[in-house]
This record gives C-alpha cells, structure tokens and sequence, in this order.
C-alpha cells in the first residue's frame, strides 16, 4: 500500500504550482519509496489532477 505524505505532496504541487519543473520540482523532495520518482513521472501526474475550465 503506497503512503501519502502530505509534506512532500504539498511541496510538490506548491513548486509545481509556481513553475518548477524538472530537477528543481523535485530536488529533496522525493522519498525513496516514492511510486513516482522522475520529474517526468510527477509533472504528468500533476498535471492530471489540474481542473480543467
């Protein structure tokens, strides 16, 4: 079962949020049971649960 934890996901979509992207959007963030580790991995999964208008 994959662990949330809110700290990194907040840091995640904060950075995310302001324009982070790549190695600067996860840059000790990451923890190393992570389901998604590459930056790659996590912008498109952000990008996801962005709403759409």
């Amino acid at each position: 079962m994959a662990r949330v934890d809110g700290l990194t996901d907040v840091m995640l979509v904060l950075r995310y949020v302001f324009g982070f992207s790549g190695e600067s959007l996860i840059d000790g963030v990451v923890g190393d049971n992570a389901t998604r580790t590459s930056a790659a991995e996590i912008e498109a999964h952000l990008e996801s649960l962005m709403p759409t208008f």
